[in-house]
């Protein structure tokens, strides 16, 4: 579940609880990019990485009204470079976590496999580290967070409680949702953006639960939640196809261009 702050009221004005939750997800960003840099880093690192920057994301586009001018879409910007940055790796960690033993395939050949998916998952973990050199480990994101904080701090507002702000701002979210639904079941594109809508909903429900009542987010969650696991699995099974169709072609062109070198 995402961190969100005590401090955080019902009446608290909307643009501090803008501060207090886009400032906790970059700080959660913060912290796994090094991690997720290392070149032996661990699968949850990569994975946390992933989804910290889905949850800073989300907090950046949910309060990008409340932001200076321009900081929405630099936030963004970076953001997705970090996240399509992690993608391969995670990608790879799913197909490797996928080949448990007694999984229709006999040991060697899982053991093949595995072997080269770790190769494949060492280079996929390189395009971290560059973007987290580029960014100095989080610490640019550190850096320009201190900006935009002292940049909203100092615009005068009028008073807006959290709460009123919040049950508008989740209707907007739950349209986007029920307007993202497949008109074709059986369609892995259509099921795909469902999947996206489906985690903005989810990641829009945790930024809003401070001035939700608690049994009406107890309710809906964990149903938001299933629904998402199971479109999860549609979605891995998905890009597994897609990559090992890839990598298919790619060793087919590399037989072409042998025989042809010869």
């Amino acid at each position: 579940m995402m961190r969100t702050s005590n401090n955080i009221k019902r009446q608290t004005p909307v643009h501090v609880v803008a501060i207090e939750l886009i400032g906790e997800q970059l700080r959660q960003v913060q912290h796994w990019l090094p991690l997720a840099s290392r070149k032996n880093a661990k699968v949850e690192a990569v994975h946390q990485l992933r989804v910290a920057t889905r949850r800073a994301m989300a907090a950046v586009v949910m309060f990008d009204e409340f932001l200076p001018p321009g900081h929405g879409r630099w936030y963004a910007r970076e953001l997705r470079r970090i996240r399509r940055a992690a993608g391969p790796a995670r990608e790879l960690d799913v197909m490797m976590d996928d080949l448990t033993p007694g999984g229709g395939i006999d040991d060697r050949t899982r053991r093949q496999r595995l072997k080269k998916l770790r190769i494949r998952r060492r280079a996929a973990i390189a395009p971290i580290g560059v973007v987290g050199d580029q960014l100095k480990g989080g610490q640019r994101l550190k850096k320009k967070w201190k900006t935009t904080q002292s940049r909203m701090l100092g615009i005068p507002r009028p008073y807006q409680p959290y709460a009123e702000w919040a049950q508008a701002r989740l209707l907007q979210e739950t349209t986007r949702f029920f307007s993202a639904h497949p008109e074709d079941m059986d369609d892995s594109e259509q099921l795909h953006e469902f999947r996206i809508a489906g985690k903005s909903l989810r990641y829009g429900l945790e930024l809003l639960r401070p001035a939700l009542s608690k049994k009406r987010y107890a309710r809906v969650v964990p149903d938001l939640e299933k629904l998402q696991d199971y479109l999860g699995r549609i979605n891995d099974h998905v890009t597994a196809l897609q990559r090992m169709e890839k990598w298919g072609g790619d060793q087919a062109t590399d037989r072409k261009t042998r025989r042809h070198e010869q």
